[in-house]
């Protein structure tokens, strides 16, 4: 599991700032959305996120893969992230 830093507030960009608010949206502490938002854009950057459609309806299986090992990493629950996955 990633160390949790101590930020809480919104990261700054277009896809690590939705994927936060997303997180926080389904229960997540922000401190732990953050870490789980930090990862994410910390493997891959947000172009080649959007290059991949991160904005796409349905997310490719490759972004998805993406966001639930950086969320998994940081301490998201499965459930947490399978509710997200029905809602969205």
């Amino acid at each position: 599991m990633t160390v949790v830093s101590g930020a809480t507030e919104r990261p700054e960009g277009l896809v690590a700032g939705v994927f936060f608010d997303s997180l926080v949206g389904l229960g997540v502490e922000p401190q732990i959305a953050r870490c789980a938002a930090d990862a994410l854009v910390s493997t891959t950057s947000e172009e080649e996120l959007l290059s991949m459609g991160i904005a796409s309806t349905p997310t490719p299986a490759g972004v998805t893969t993406l966001l639930e090992t950086a969320a998994l990493s940081c301490g998201v629950l499965q459930s947490q992230l399978d509710q997200g996955f029905r809602q969205g």
